[in-house]
């Protein structure tokens, strides 16, 4: 297992996939590292892993659209000549849910396919993690 910089994510080996858990409130500052797991995905051998993002501990946002902005266009010019992955976001908070709605729409085209749900069980099946393997990413806890 390689752990986050942040505190807030994982890396499984065996489900191949960056796990991260924040908490709190998204700010300007820590918006490119928990929504693009920046500084993870530029360590060697992690640019082309499947992420999963549990926001449902997220309890509020401070980011306006020109931070969002500025982080897409980052992560597209570091995502260029790599191959596409799959950006998964757990959410609970309405407020949350647009925030990576907007993401969604800023990354199309970008080598990163995002998904937003309140349903884990979609996540996991868009993700190809099978039912019994989901209950690790339902976790409440640091896996």
């Amino acid at each position: 297992m390689t752990h986050c910089s942040h505190k807030s994510g994982i890396f499984m080996k065996k489900l191949k996939l960056m796990i991260c858990r924040p908490e709190g409130r998204l700010t300007g500052d820590r918006v490119g590292d928990l929504f693009a797991c920046a500084g993870c995905s530029k360590m060697p051998g992690f640019d082309a892993v499947n992420r999963f993002h549990d926001f449902r501990a997220v309890t509020g946002i401070d980011i306006d659209f020109h931070n969002m902005k500025a982080m897409a266009r980052e992560e597209a010019f570091v995502r260029r000549n790599q191959p596409p992955i799959k950006a998964c976001y757990l959410v609970s908070n309405p407020a949350v849910y647009g925030l990576v709605r907007m993401y969604k729409a800023m990354m199309t085209g970008c080598g990163v396919e995002v998904h937003v749900s309140k349903d884990i069980q979609e996540l996991a099946a868009e993700l190809g993690v099978s039912d019994r393997k989901s209950t690790r990413l339902n976790s409440s806890h640091q896996i």
